[in-house]
């Protein structure tokens, strides 16, 4: 199963128990947390580098794999997609990529790029990729819709 193959699927399905099972990533999924003010769910698995963060209506959106301590978590360490690499520079990641639809700096450097059914967010500290994100269209800032849970 493609990280991507996740978007859009029920937190709670059998898949997504499969594939944080594939990757050691032990957690109970009766007990996500939730933000009160957006009412996202979270499931975070930091020895494995990554957090899942699915709607009101359980369809994960997002998908965040993390480079070695950064915001506390350990080195996602399955293949990144797109042969991306952590630690590479921006110049590496665009030569994959080609030119992001969207740049910008602030409290850290990103790119977003547009791949069609999904969006990859690349955040860079001193020019090194040290975050990436695969999120759904309506995640993307500007994209408020809470789509239901398909079908895995």
């Amino acid at each position: 199963m493609e990280l991507t193959d996740l978007l859009g699927v029920d937190i709670r399905s059998k898949n997504v128990a499969a594939f944080l099972e594939s990757r050691s990533a032990f957690v109970d999924l009766d007990a996500l947390e939730a933000d009160g003010i957006v009412q996202k769910r979270y499931l975070t698995a930091k020895e494995q580098g990554l957090s899942i963060v699915a709607n009101p209506n359980m369809a994960i959106t997002s998908l965040q794999l993390y480079g070695q301590d950064t915001q506390g978590f350990q080195q996602y360490s399955a293949a990144l997609p797109h042969n991306l690499i952590f630690g590479e520079s921006s110049t590496e990641a665009r030569k994959k990529l080609g030119m992001p639809e969207k740049s910008g700096t602030g409290k850290a450097q990103w790119d977003r790029f547009d791949m069609g059914k999904y969006y990859l967010h690349l955040q860079y500290e001193n020019d090194r990729l040290v975050l990436v994100t695969l999120m759904t269209p309506a995640v993307v800032p500007g994209g408020l819709k809470n789509d239901p849970p398909r079908q895995s």
